[in-house]
């Protein structure tokens, strides 16, 4: 693969009218991406680039509305700037690919596109993870396994990350409860509970007793706006039902088990806490 520059400029002033300002909000072997900033801070385009053999990917997302003769010059600047003809190397190329859609969709994929760095490279994809979890909780905890642990009200809310067929696939689970009681009325009520989820989706491991809730996103998601929803949607869902399952069929939460800040050696070893996973 084509080395990408080891040291990428660092944010600079466009030259020209409408001054911009590049921020880096990626950077892996293969990937980066940035936030075009305006005279006043605001985030006025994203891009997002993707080094090959050969060959160098860019994504532009501008606002709708925007000139065809503004999305010219910006991109002849950004190839400019990123010395991306120097990346792709001699006889390369450069091909660059605009959106106007929202700048939270423009990581969407298209028919033909080539995957990202996001959606092939694991360490890509915790890049983007650990900065909205850390964002929306007090504790984070490293998992061993790459993953990631934090509590929510009542509940542990896991975020694993998995390469599955070449794309990574993020899974967003609670383990509400344990030692419940396989049989009876608690199959129906879960699936009941399922028809009412828009995100989300209760199981029931028969052979460990136990309930589950998870939600699986595909890495080309994985912008902060989804990852924040889906991860909130699935600590609250958990939080509402635990209790209310323990007190309709038995068994206790999984909670009761302690909490992972508190129990982080525990965690990071083989098994967890009560020897579950």
């Amino acid at each position: 693969m084509t080395e990408q520059p080891s040291t990428p400029p660092e944010p600079a002033p466009d030259p020209g009218p409408g001054a911009w300002t590049l921020r880096r909000t990626l950077h892996t072997a293969s990937a980066e991406s940035w936030d075009l900033l305006g005279a006043g801070g605001e985030r006025a385009a994203t891009v997002a680039v993707q080094y090959a053999d050969g060959a160098v990917d860019g994504v532009l997302a501008v606002p709708a509305g925007t000139a065809d003769d503004d999305v010219h010059g910006v991109l002849a600047r950004l190839t400019d700037l990123l010395a991306l003809d120097a990346a792709a190397g001699p006889g390369g190329v450069v091909h660059w690919t605009v959106t106007r859609a929202a700048l939270e969709d423009f990581r969407r994929r298209s028919p033909g596109r080539r995957a990202t760095g996001v959606e092939t490279d694991l360490a890509t994809a915790r890049a983007r993870i650990e900065p909205v979890l850390a964002g929306m909780f007090p504790e984070l905890v490293r998992l061993n396994d790459g993953g990631y642990a934090v509590d929510a009200g009542s509940v542990r809310v896991f975020v694993s990350l998995r390469l599955v067929e070449g794309t990574v696939l993020v899974r967003v689970f609670s383990i509400t409860n344990l030692d419940v009681p396989v049989d009876g009325d608690l199959p129906a009520f879960l699936l009941g509970l399922n028809l009412s989820l828009a995100v989300g989706r209760f199981a029931l491991d028969t052979a460990k007793r136990a309930v589950w809730l998870d939600h699986v996103l595909t890495a080309e998601q994985l912008d902060e706006a989804t990852l924040a929803r889906g991860v909130a949607t699935i600590a609250g869902t958990a939080d509402r039902y635990d209790d209310e399952i323990k007190s309709r069929f038995g068994g206790r939460t999984f909670r009761e088990e302690g909490s992972p800040v508190e129990q982080a050696a525990t965690l990071a070893a083989p098994g967890m806490a009560g020897g579950y996973l």
